[in-house]
This record gives structure tokens, sequence and C-alpha cells, in this order.
């Protein structure tokens, strides 16, 4: 998790639904809860969000993984290490950020995101390498159409000039947050 984001962000809903689960479970449910539950025996990869652009790549401002995940970034078969140190952003995105999908995904696991649109897609299968085209999903009205929503992806880009939809959307969020934390004390 980087520091340009904002969030967790949750529909007001969700707090009355994890007092529910942990109840009939008797396990705890954190915010974080949402990206561990997904890896599973394929998914060794998980974030906020999924971008198409150069490839499809799970984006780095928050990512989650597990033990296999991580030895396979740790120990790469090519000998390129996925986290360094760069300069420059796009450097960062190349060797980074899309490195370490393309990891995940040359050994057969799976990358997953909280995007509803990419839900059960395998894009270790290059025919769904495709996607959304080609385009990052923070540009405002990037996802066929729309642009993405706090509650959606549950943590938010904050300092880029290109987003203003989702940014300005995660501030509006957060003051009704906190309105609604001073009144019910």
């Amino acid at each position: 998790m980087n520091s340009s984001i904002r969030g967790p962000f949750f529909p007001p809903y969700y707090s009355a639904l994890v007092k529910a689960y942990q109840s009939e479970t008797k396990t705890l449910f954190y915010w974080y809860s949402v990206f561990t539950q997904r890896l599973k025996n394929k998914v060794k990869l998980v974030g906020c969000t999924i971008s198409c652009e150069i490839s499809p790549h799970v984006q780095s401002y928050l990512i989650v993984t597990d033990l296999t995940g991580m030895l396979l970034l740790l120990n790469p078969k090519d000998g390129k290490d996925v986290f360094g140190c760069y300069n420059t952003l796009w450097d960062v995105t190349v060797n980074n950020e899309l490195a370490i999908s393309a990891r995940i995904l040359s050994f057969g696991f799976w990358i997953d995101s909280l995007q509803t649109k990419y839900q059960g897609i395998d894009f270790s299968n290059i025919e769904n390498r495709n996607c959304n085209g080609g385009k990052n999903p923070y540009f405002d009205d990037n996802v066929d159409g729309i642009t993405l929503d706090p509650y959606e992806v549950v943590f938010v880009k904050y300092n880029y000039k290109n987003y203003h939809q989702a940014a300005d959307r995660a501030a509006v969020y957060q003051n009704w947050t906190v309105r609604f934390a001073s009144a019910a004390k």
C-alpha cells in the first residue's frame, strides 16, 4: 500500500454485514479481508484495480499476495528483481508493477481485483489479455464509459491530475464519513 491513496471506503451497510458475519462464523473480518479472502489456489495476486494499459496487471498502489506468490516474486526464474527502485513513474510501472503481475501469470496463476468487470477472468489465458481497450481504469470515464467508484475498489489513487472523478468522489465520501462519525458521538 502506498501513501498516495485514500480509503478504505465501504458502503454504510458494510459494518452491519461484518458484524453479522463475525457473529455467525466467530471469525474476525478486517478491512483487508476483502483482499486476502480472494487469495485461493489459483489466485496469487490481488489489488483494487487491474489496468489493461500495456498488458493486464494489478495496479501496485495496493497489492496483496500469499506465501506462494511472495516466493515467486522474491525468487525469479529469470533473475529480474521486481522490487527495484526507479527514478520515473514510467520505469516503476514497467519494471515493478507490470513485472509483478507478469511473474505471477507466467507461472499459470491468476491475478484478481475488486473491480466487478474482471470477476472470474483468467488473465493467464492470452485470449483475455486485450481488455478494456488497453486503457488504464483510473482515467475519468475509462471503464466502459464510467469512472471507478471508491465503494467498488475500496481504495483510490488521490494524487494524479487525470483522475478527478474518483478522487473527488473519495473526498466527498470521506467528508460524509467524518460527519457521520462526529454526529454519532
